[in-house]
């Protein structure tokens, strides 16, 4: 009733009476794969122009999948866990009349909008990050920021250089290279739009083309799901972009007006436990909204959408007969108004509503507007005939409750309003943050996190576990209906760990402990966890300076130990191999004899010279690099040549070995046969990590 029609609900497609489905509208749930097989035959029960609304169980983006390639009249799918009625009225709202385009169609009320136009590469990248930056100001975390960022570079790419077509629907940038295309400054900008509130992050792409197709979403998004070869590389292919933003969207909207503008939306739950696609719908528009897309584009939409879009001026004789048909039709309509006000002076033009509520008390509004209460019984509201009225009823400690309503001559209509009891609220949250939150026994979330699906009154126990911290249990009573409640505690340090501070003069080094690096963390950081009574060994990186290694052991429990390095200007060194060895940068003791892999020797900047030796292996190999404010990164790889049986190979000393270590290339080598007590001279080819063993 929310979005203008009446409803009918039953409780299964076969209490639906046999034969053609006449309504405009069918929202089917599905509980079971029964139900998905039911849509195909379900959808040909629907008139041509009618379109399907399917709820799923849960979050599976190949049901989801399945449910929308069962037939073209389905325009949504839905999760059914934490579906509110808002998001299916506002689907049934699009379907029934349109006006699909712009984000604030989505946004909670008040929420700022904010727009953008984008024209080119460059404009890109200055728009996501300002994106990134009103996220990080909205306190939006880093997983989410990412998420977003990536969503938007995608959208944005296909609606620059994907999107645009010439008057014979051929892509303008088909073939021209990736490198090419950034250059470009198109001249049909995409129009993008974000707002965050707070649980929801949300950002559109418009184009101003209207090319996308169901057909090519669904292609792209099975291709992506079952084919062995996931990922489009081709020039102009988006079938990894739409699988990516599918995967990391809470809703995926499309809205569609075919030759004029394509509008993607997508939403980020900001209090979700997990990233799981709850809509994915395709829309396109049933009313003329060119002009308010595109002010410069003719507003005659001949065919009706869908259809090729022909843009044409009539200045003959039949124009102006249509003209003078048009006025003619207007004057009619003029005389028909002031019928119509007139008619209601000589009759009785109201009716009488009684509107009873459960439980009483409650507050009634009418179409907004304060009416009453029903504290003494039901209360009775003369109305206007011809009208309906939306009546409203409110109490605290219940969920509000609302009908529609239309008088009747004559005659009292009687509405009865019921409530439910609305949850109570609980705020649980961790010193530090970030810890998991259980509601006996049961994951619901990271902290802090707001329950309000607690039984009211119901004793609860409400555990918080944190990794290197000890878990906190506390016990509480759940408060009555529309209460409030906090439950706040501080984790200690577990004693199996400590805790210490990392800074650095200048800060923003990247740190690397034991050798791994911490993804996400510049220096200074604080509180980070280890393992106590071990030794670690902390690696800093900064571009322009040489890398500072901090040794440092923390005691159980401990956490005011703070380790801290000051950066010298030069840069440093890493050597990896495919055998086993020792490394020495000749003139420097700290990087001397250094086992393989050897990493982050420090170096001021200059020339110099190296030398790997492997006695297991016989080989000593020296090679040239240089330092300039940076960290090399230098992978020395050989072949490895094996005498087989008792057979061995002969150096150049003369000394027998079995195994040696050789640079790629062309060799000569002196094999040793035991059997006849000779020497031959053997050629080889040998390629980097080849493992040759001679017969």
């Amino acid at each position: 009733m929310s979005a203008g029609g009446v409803v009918e609900q039953h409780e299964s497609v076969g209490d639906v009476k046999p034969g053609p489905i006449t309504d405009s509208i069918l929202v089917l749930h599905i509980e079971n794969s029964v139900g998905t097989a039911l849509i195909g035959s379900v959808c040909e029960r629907l008139k041509p122009e009618a379109r399907l609304i399917a709820v799923v169980p849960s979050s599976d983006l190949e049901t989801t999948l399945s449910v929308m390639q069962a037939s073209q009249k389905v325009s949504a799918v839905l999760v059914a866990e934490g579906l509110t009625s808002t998001t299916v009225a506002r689907a049934a709202s699009k379907l029934l009349y349109g006006d699909i385009f712009g984000l604030e169609k989505i946004v909670p009320w008040g929420t700022r909008v904010y727009s953008t136009l984008v024209g080119s590469y460059n404009d890109k990248s200055v728009c996501i990050a300002e994106m990134s930056e009103f996220a990080k100001a909205m306190s939006v975390r880093r997983k989410y920021r990412e998420a977003i960022e990536q969503c938007a570079d995608e959208m944005l790419m296909n609606a620059l250089y994907d999107a645009p077509v010439d008057s014979n629907g051929n892509s303008l940038f088909a073939e021209i290279p990736i490198k090419e295309r950034i250059k470009i400054q198109v001249e049909e900008k995409p129009v993008v739009q974000y707002a965050c509130s707070d649980q929801t992050f949300m950002f559109s792409v418009r184009d101003n083309y209207g090319t996308l197709a169901r057909d090519t979403v669904l292609k792209y998004l099975d291709k992506c799901l079952h084919a062995e070869e996931q990922i489009d590389r081709k020039t102009g292919g988006a079938g990894l972009g739409l699988y990516l933003m599918a995967s990391q969207t809470t809703q995926l909207i499309f809205n569609v007006l075919p030759g004029v503008a394509t509008e993607c939306i997508c939403t980020f739950d900001l209090q979700a436990p997990k990233v799981q696609l709850t809509d994915l719908s395709m829309f396109f528009e049933r009313i003329d909204a060119r002009g308010r897309l595109d002010p410069g584009r003719p507003t005659i939409l001949p065919g009706g959408v869908g259809f090729p879009v022909e843009r044409r001026q009539r200045n003959d004789l039949g124009g102006n007969k249509a003209v003078l048909w048009g006025l003619s039709s207007a004057i009619a309509l003029l005389v028909a108004l002031i019928a119509l006000v007139a008619y209601p002076r000589f009759t009785k033009s109201t009716g009488v509503v009684e509107v009873s509520t459960n439980p009483q008390g409650a507050q009634i509004t009418l179409d907004g507007n304060p009416r009453g209460t029903t504290a003494n019984g039901p209360l009775r509201l003369e109305l206007k005939l011809g009208s309906s009225y939306q009546i409203g009823a409110s109490k605290e400690g219940w969920s509000p409750a609302a009908s529609f309503v239309r008088p009747t001559q004559g005659e009292v209509t009687e509405i009865v309003l019921n409530m439910q009891s609305s949850g109570s609220t609980v705020l649980a949250s961790a010193d530090p943050e970030g810890a998991e939150v259980f509601v006996d026994g049961q994951s619901v979330g990271i902290s802090p996190i707001t329950l309000s699906d607690l039984k009211p009154g119901s004793d609860v126990n409400i555990e918080f576990r944190k990794a290197g911290y000890t878990s906190r249990t506390r016990h509480m009573t759940v408060p009555a209906a529309g209460g409030n409640a906090e439950v706040s505690v501080a984790l200690s340090l577990s004693p199996k760990f400590g805790a210490l501070s990392i800074t650095s003069d200048p800060p923003g080094a990247s740190i690397l402990q034991n050798g791994e690096l911490l993804a996400g963390l510049l220096t200074p950081v604080s509180e980070h966890l280890v393992p106590a009574a071990s030794k670690h060994i902390f690696t800093l990186r900064l571009d322009g300076y040489q890398p500072a290694h901090l040794p440092v052991r923390v005691a159980r429990g401990q956490s005011d130990e703070v380790i801290s390095a000051k950066l010298v200007p030069g840069g440093g060194v890493s050597v990896s191999s495919n055998i086993a060895g020792t490394v020495s940068v000749q003139g420097q003791k700290a990087c001397k004899d250094m086992p393989l892999p050897m990493q982050d020797c420090p170096l001021a900047n200059g020339k110099y010279s190296a030398q790997i030796e492997s006695r297991e292996l016989n080989i000593r190999h020296s090679f040239d690099f240089e330092v300039n404010n940076n960290l090399v990164d230098q992978m020395v790889s050989f072949a490895i040549v094996e005498a087989s049986g008792q057979n061995r190979l002969v150096l150049s000393n003369g000394r027998k070995v079995k195994r040696i270590a050789l640079e790629p290339g062309s060799h000569t080598l002196a094999l040793y046969r035991s059997e006849t007590d000779t020497v031959e001279e053997v050629r080889v080819q040998l390629e980097a990590e080849q493992e040759l063993k001679l017969p």
